[in-house]
């Protein structure tokens, strides 16, 4: 059985990533590329109450699941979604009346082709796109960074999950049992 390493899937997401922001639409590939740039849990990115602008560069985001708060620079969002977090208007920007359905549907639709499972476990809905949290743990540490700077970096206060993340399998193109 051929197994997918997390470069290869990374080498093949990026351009995915791109032609749902260039082709399709603006809002759905700013949430992948903000998925692949800060390794943001979905729902982290979806919630506009969760965001703040911290000063011209940088963004606060209240982490999900009791972590601790996260700095965000805003080279690492796109236009969009900054323009989104920069709108107080009463009505939701426009970034954030995307569906997270829609979100999981281009997802399995762009990013899982020949229907792809996680290794370690099958992961349903949102779940799976955890994958760029992984791709993203794996690029930080690649980098040099150590479990408790990507934890920091994360805003996450479980050294644990950064480990699993760090030594998580990746895909293989099979179906379950």
């Amino acid at each position: 059985m051929y197994n997918w390493t997390f470069s290869q899937i990374e080498a093949a997401y990026v351009p995915r990533m791109m032609m749902i922001y260039n082709n399709i639409s603006r809002y759905y590939g700013s949430f992948f590329i903000a998925l692949y740039e800060t390794g943001c849990r979905p729902v982290e990115l979806l919630e506009r109450s969760r965001w703040s602008r911290r000063n011209l560069t940088e963004f606060d985001l209240i982490t999900a699941k009791g972590s601790e708060p996260r700095i965000i620079p805003a080279d690492q969002l796109t236009p969009e979604i900054i323009s989104s977090i920069d709108d107080t208007s009463i009505e939701p920007p426009s970034f954030f009346r995307i569906s997270r359905r829609t979100c999981e549907r281009y997802f399995y639709d762009y990013f899982f082709p020949d229907h792809w499972f996680f290794k370690d476990n099958d992961l349903k809905g949102s779940q799976g796109m955890y994958i760029f949290r992984h791709i993203f743990v794996k690029r930080l540490i690649a980098e040099g960074r150590s479990f408790a700077e990507v934890a920091a970096i994360l805003g996450e206060v479980d050294l644990k999950n950064i480990q699993g993340y760090a030594v998580s399998q990746a895909f293989s193109p099979v179906q379950p049992q």
